[in-house]
């Protein structure tokens, strides 16, 4: 069972979340003023939040053999952050600045690479014969 793969996304969605988290962290007060004022404790939530799933990607990523309902469980989460972050750009698409939607737009760009990436991941130890075969082709 090859699960490298699905374990490197993981470690790279982990370290990548850990960025945002203490990014957030650091420029509160710029970021609330970049969101329109958004209110800064939901940022410190957000970031706190952040680390928490943060440390559950390392943790996942840590075990073998790997959790797959749990490796499962985070590659929808992220689907869904991808998914809101569109709905979220809508909604408010008149109250953001240009830079407030790129950066949305920049890390929704990243984490739906990490969710496909693990998606890849779960296929290939889903069934492992297939990769051997496209090796082969």
């Amino acid at each position: 069972m090859d699960d490298t793969l699905l374990k490197r996304a993981l470690r790279a969605n982990a370290i990548f979340s850990t960025i945002c988290a203490s990014i957030i962290y650091i420029l509160t007060s710029q970021l609330s003023a970049l969101f329109n004022d958004f209110p800064e404790l939901y940022l410190q939530i957000l970031g706190g939040g952040l680390y928490v799933f943060a440390a559950q990607l390392f943790w996942v990523a840590s075990k073998s053999p790997i959790d797959t309902k749990a490796a499962k469980a985070i590659t929808w989460m992220d689907w869904g952050w991808v998914a809101g972050s569109g709905v979220l750009i809508i909604a408010t698409a008149n109250q953001l600045t240009m830079l407030a939607i790129d950066i949305i737009l920049g890390v929704a760009i990243v984490v739906g690479i990490c969710a496909y990436t693990q998606g890849r991941g779960l296929k290939k130890l889903a069934d492992p014969g297939e990769t051997q075969a496209l090796k082969k082709v």
